[in-house]
């Protein structure tokens, strides 16, 4: 699963969906994905 998501940011990323000036917009945004095991998210037990 690890793969895909980042597979799939990085093919993000190459179309100009992600990273600076989005489709040539001036928006920048990127997204930064931390795999941990175990660890437990506050607000996780409620969602």
């Amino acid at each position: 699963m690890k793969q895909n998501i980042d597979r799939a940011l990085e093919q993000a990323r190459q179309n100009g969906l992600l990273g600076e000036n989005i489709l040539g917009s001036g928006f920048d945004f990127d997204v930064e994905v931390h795999y941990d095991v175990g660890i437990f998210v506050s607000g996780e037990s409620s969602a």
